[in-house]
């Protein structure tokens, strides 16, 4: 099973114009992949919950040291299989699928969500909303209202502070009528911040508070 998800990873990498090396025998990673500027270490597993915080460790040391960016393929996590054209994370990791690979490294399509506790998540343009927003003279309160979250919660999105759920980002597009979400650089940065979503009653708490400050 992982023989076959090893061969196929290379075959997308040297699709991909990567030098890839053979199954490698360190502990920490399976794969060494270079393409340009670009090192890749990949952790090869069948089920990335069975990628452990030890071996993440050395894994991120090993990148470190010889500038490279550590990457964990898999094709489920726990009891369900990865989505596709969806980043997760482990111990501050990418982990994807190999379809998501081939997405990014052979055509060249960056993906926009990534998994988190409560949820899946994108980053929004935090200065196109500020600008949309302001354009169509709505406030903080307005948009807020609009959302079901708190104008903090707004004020944070246009800061570029936090990530917001997928629902949330689709639904601010629709009301500025402008796009929003940008590509994860995942290669470069761990997991970012998102906004939990919000639970039925927080979620009414955050209307009222957003109601409250829009009529103030």
């Amino acid at each position: 099973m992982k023989k076959d998800l090893v061969a196929r990873v290379q075959g997308i990498l040297n699709e991909a114009g990567f030098l890839v090396s053979s199954l490698c025998e360190a502990r920490s990673f399976d794969l060494a992949a270079r393409r340009e500027e670009v090192t890749l270490l990949a952790k090869i597993l069948h089920n990335i919950d069975s990628f452990r915080e030890e071996v993440a460790r050395s894994i991120k040391r090993a990148a470190f040291c010889l500038l490279a960016s550590p990457i964990v393929l898999g094709e489920r996590r726990g009891g369900s299989v990865l989505e596709d054209d969806v980043v997760y994370y482990r111990y501050g990791i990418p982990a994807l699928n190999a379809h998501t690979l081939y997405d990014h490294f052979v055509e060249g399509v960056q993906p926009l969500v990534y998994s988190a506790t409560g949820g899946l998540f994108v980053n929004i343009d935090g200065a196109a909303m500020r600008e949309a927003r302001e354009k169509k003279n709505f406030s903080l309160g307005d948009v807020a209202a609009e959302l079901g979250v708190s104008r903090r919660s707004v004020s944070k999105y246009e800061e570029g502070g936090a990530s917001t759920a997928v629902e949330i980002a689709l639904r601010l597009e629709e009301i500025l009528r402008v796009g929003l979400i940008v590509p994860l650089d995942f290669l470069k940065s761990e997991r970012p911040s998102p906004l939990s979503a919000l639970g039925a009653e927080a979620r009414a708490e955050a209307r009222a508070e957003a109601r409250a400050e829009a009529r103030a």
